[in-house]
C-alpha cells in the first residue's frame, strides 16, 4: 500500500466504528424504553382487576358487561369490586331534616356514599333531595355540601366541601338515551341496568392541566350493567 493512501483508510475505518457505535447506542435507548413500558402497570390505567377487593384508578368504558359482574360482586364506576349486598337501596327512608349545609343559606348538594345500580338513580336520594342533573350542581360554589349528611360521601381533605375525583351518576337533561355518549347517556332514562350507557360525573383534582387553569368536572359514559354512587341536590334552597 502507497504512504498516501494509509489516511483514507483511516479515515474510513473511524466511520464505520462511528456508525457501529450510533447503531448500538440506538438500540440501547430502544431496549430500555421498551423495557420500561412492559415493566410498569401503571401504563395500562383502564386494566380491570380480579374480583378480589382490588382497585383501579379509572374506569374502561368499553369493558364487555359480563367483566363488569364476577360471583356475587360487580366492579363499580370508582374502580372498586362491591358485593351486590353493599349496594344502596331504594327507597333510603332518611329524612332530610337538619342535614341541609346549617346557616348558608345556600342549596345542599351531596354525593350518595353508597353506589347504586342505574334503575335505582331516581329514588337514590334522601327525603328532600332528588337526583342531580349535572345542569344543577355545575356551579359548586353557588351551593352547600351536606357534609353532616348520614349519607354523604367525604374524603380526607374534603373538609366542609365535596370530594374530588369520585364518578357519581348524574341527570343530563337528554332525551331517553342509552347511547355510549358522556352527556347523552342516561340508560333510558334511568329505567334499565342490563344494557346500555349513563352518564358519571367528578370534580377534577389535576389542577395544572395546561395552560394552568382550574377546571370543574370530569365526565364519562359508563355502562348501565354496572354501578356508582348518586349525585344529590336539595329540592329547593333552605
Amino acid at each position: 500500500m502507497d504512504h498516501d493512501e494509509r489516511p483514507n483508510l483511516t479515515v474510513n475505518i473511524n466511520l464505520r466504528l462511528l456508525a457501529i457505535l450510533g447503531l448500538l447506542g440506538a438500540s440501547f435507548v430502544f431496549i430500555s424504553s421498551y423495557v420500561r413500558a412492559q415493566g410498569d402497570d401503571s401504563g395500562s390505567p383502564n386494566q380491570i382487576p380480579a374480583a378480589s377487593g382490588g382497585s383501579a384508578t379509572q374506569v374502561e368504558t368499553e369493558t364487555a358487561p359480563e367483566e363488569l359482574r364476577q360471583g356475587d360482586q360487580v366492579y363499580s364506576a370508582n374502580g372498586e369490586w362491591i358485593a351486590l349486598d353493599d349496594l344502596g337501596s331504594a327507597p333510603t327512608g332518611v329524612d332530610a331534616g337538619g342535614f341541609t349545609a346549617s346557616g348558608s343559606g345556600k342549596r345542599g348538594f351531596y354525593l350518595t356514599d353508597m353506589s347504586y345500580e342505574a334503575d335505582q338513580t331516581l329514588a337514590a336520594c334522601s327525603s328532600g333531595y332528588h337526583m342531580a342533573s349535572l345542569w344543577e350542581i355545575l356551579d359548586v360554589s353557588s351551593l352547600a355540601y351536606a357534609s353532616n349528611h348520614p349519607q354523604a360521601y367525604t374524603k380526607a381533605d374534603s373538609g366542609s366541601g365535596p370530594p374530588a375525583f369520585w364518578y357519581g351518576w348524574a341527570r343530563t337533561g337528554w332525551n331517553s338515551s342509552a347511547e355510549n355518549t358522556a352527556g347523552v347517556a342516561n340508560c333510558n332514562n334511568w329505567s334499565q341496568k342490563n344494557t346500555g350507557y349513563g352518564t358519571i360525573v367528578r370534580l377534577v383534582n389535576d389542577w395544572e392541566t395546561t395552560p394552568g387553569e382550574i377546571f370543574t368536572w370530569d365526565a364519562a359514559a359508563w355502562q348501565c350493567t354496572s354501578v356508582s354512587p348518586v349525585w344529590c341536590v336539595e329540592d329547593r334552597a333552605p
